[in-house]
């Protein structure tokens, strides 16, 4: 009798006899690396602190609060004819990333993380490679994804990107738990010599493990989702009836230039904010360094200076800064609070000089403390410099959304007013862009996987939100994608088709010339059951190394995987032509095993293939005579 039973009666034990079941792990979340305008989460600036960290979004609106609107163009050229009407527009783009995760979303994807590795003004630089990958080095912290994405190595050179493109393959193989979506560099360029995207792809891409990547080619052209940059139409090349415009009076009035090189709104005013980390404050120096860095925030927004004074009726940056720092004002009342704290504690910090510093702005503390007082009732010290630093980080942010408010404002009134300003927004407004198609593809995974299951071959899909691809290929040029004889890179081809759209034609991975691992559904099948298996069997880990165990082990895997053969995963008719699992003394273990505490559970799989090539014989049976 077990120890506890004292006093005579019934006793009801429940015993366990079956383990906990198997669940399928996620398959389809992809992790997107890149640069985006701003990275803010939970009061932290990541682009301020230089913090590299994967954040999941589960809508553009999401993505937007974090990480801001779409990215500026590179360059614009417009052709316009004699009456101001524009005959062609060509825009370069210099970001891909958030048009990438725009086309994620409207091709059916779910969620997705984010890796922001700099703002818009970081793209191009020396560091590029290295910022891509520390944001890839992120990523092997988590077992989150299982798809990676990096829009943005396209910007490099064919070699940069093609060690960037190794390195998501060589985590891939190493987690054993996501495969790599790549891009071509120059995917948007024809397969001819002496710069064939495909060629040079290949060639500076490595040969390891290379079923865990899938490249897909050409690039796709798709609406454009780029954000109005006021320098980019100043410093635009104009050409009318042929003719290069060199002074932009020949095309704009007068006052539409004063407008658009207004420097007080637009992306040209963009101050350096670099509000303290919100980390422990657990002694005086660290409260003094926080609150001294947050003194010099309070100090430096309200001494920003405005140069010009557009449209003087309370339409200029100088008058909204005006209104956000007058005396009443939410910066006033946290400037009081702060000065408040200050004496209230009678902290010796001298670094404050509100008499100068806010000249003619009058700081009193009186009425503040009475308010700092109540709230300090559950506060501390440390508590109330954090919650300082989260208003006035509001109070910046509401102005430059009050900045952004006005330059739209602006640019309606000279839309209005400049015909040929206005036909050159609208055109810009209106011009498709061809972007890399990974993050449409990595949507189109999403949703072929919730609709079909991860078994079924990602291809003859088609693709939301595109319009066309960029390089329209037919079958010749496909038996290249297809095959490479040397070392087997197969790309995947994205093709036009009459009546059907624009389809995803490919399904191969990398590996090609690998029977056992060519396509791309083999491989995440594989990797979703291994990973599923892994996971549920953890529970076994102490359990005796017995044959009790062992059945319990087998039973659990072998349900999940017959419940995945009703679903049509395999192609046997039968569970046996199907899977096997194997485990036990004499078959996948020795007594030196055992002795060891290692269990080993062998599991065999008949994945479903695709049919790539569908023969067709067709007998003609004449008339006899």
């Amino acid at each position: 009798m077990k120890k506890g039973y004292l006093a005579p009666g019934v006793y009801v034990e429940e015993t366990s006899l079956l383990p906990k079941s198997i669940a399928q792990v996620e398959t389809a979340i992809p992790a997107f690396i890149g640069f985006t305008k701003k990275a803010a989460f939970n009061g932290q600036d990541f682009h301020q602190t230089g913090k590299i960290q994967p954040l999941e979004v589960n809508s553009m609106t999401d993505y937007e609060k974090i990480f801001g609107s779409p990215p500026p163009p590179a360059s614009l050229d417009a052709e316009l004819d004699g009456n101001n009407q524009v005959k062609g527009i060509r825009v370069q783009q210099v970001n891909f990333l958030y048009n990438s995760v725009k086309l994620f979303f409207e091709n059916g994807g779910s969620t997705c993380q984010i890796v922001s590795v700099g703002n818009y003004q970081a793209v191009g630089g020396s560091n590029t490679k290295q910022l891509l990958l520390l944001g890839l080095a992120a990523l092997e912290k988590t077992d989150t994804p299982t798809l990676l994405l990096v829009p943005d190595a396209v910007l490099l050179s064919y070699e940069e990107a093609g060690e960037i493109f190794a390195a998501m393959i060589s985590q891939s193989s190493k987690l054993k738990n996501r495969i790599a979506i790549i891009d071509l560099v120059n995917g948007d360029k024809e397969p001819v010599y002496p710069e064939n995207p495909i060629e040079m792809f290949r060639s500076h891409l490595g040969l390891n493990a290379l079923s865990y990547g899938a490249a897909y080619y050409p690039w796709i052209v798709t609406a454009s989702a780029l954000k109005t940059d006021r320098s980019t139409i100043i410093n635009g090349t104009y050409f009318k009836d042929g003719k290069r415009i060199e002074n932009l009076l020949e095309l704009f009035k007068p006052e539409t230039l004063e407008a658009i090189n207004n420097p007080e709104v637009g992306s040209a005013l963009k101050h350096s904010f670099n509000m303290p980390a919100a980390r422990q404050l657990n002694n005086q120096n660290k409260m003094e360094v926080f609150a001294a860095t947050l003194y010099e925030n309070f100090r430096k927004f309200y001494n920003l200076k405005f140069d010009s004074h557009y449209n003087p009726a309370n339409k200029s940056a100088a008058a909204i800064h005006a209104v956000f720092t007058e005396a009443g004002s939410d910066f006033h009342r946290l400037l009081n609070l702060f000065c408040s704290l200050i004496k209230t504690y009678n902290q010796q910090w001298n670094f404050v000089n509100f008499s100068d510093d806010f000249h003619p702005l009058k700081i009193s503390s009186t009425s503040s403390e009475i308010v700092l007082r109540r709230k300090m009732v559950s506060r501390n010290v440390p508590s109330m410099l954090k919650l300082l630093r989260l208003k006035l980080e509001k109070v910046v942010s509401g102005f430059f959304h009050e900045l952004e408010k006005l330059d739209e404002q602006i640019i309606a009134e000279v839309k209005q007013k400049d015909d040929a300003f206005r036909n050159i927004m609208e055109a810009f407004e209106n011009n498709p862009v061809a972007i890399p198609p990974g993050g449409a593809v990595a949507g189109m995974f999403c949703r072929h996987d919730r609709e079909f299951g991860v078994w079924k071959a990602p291809a003859g899909v088609s693709l939301a939100a595109v319009i066309r691809p960029a390089v329209v290929i037919d079958d010749k040029v496909q038996e290249i994608l297809n095959t490479d004889v040397v070392e087997g890179k197969s790309v995947n081809a994205i093709r036009l088709f009459a009546g059907r759209g624009t389809l995803v034609w490919g399904a191969r991975t990398l590996a090609g010339n690998d029977n056992e691992w060519r396509y791309i559904s083999v491989r995440r099948f594989v990797i979703m059951v291994e990973q599923s298996v892994l996971e549920a069997t953890s529970q076994f880990v102490f359990e005796p190394n017995e044959a009790g165990t062992w059945t319990k082990v087998k039973a659990v895997i072998e349900n999940f995987l017959f419940n995945l053969w009703r679903q049509g995963a395999f192609p046997g008719v039968k569970t046996q032509d199907s899977f096997f699992v194997r485990i036990g003394l004499g078959y996948t273990m020795t007594p030196a095993d055992i002795q060891n505490g290692v269990m080993n559970t062998e599991i065999g799989l008949a994945v479903v293939r695709p049919s790539e090539f569908i023969i067709i014989k067709i007998v003609h049976k004449l008339q006899n005579t």
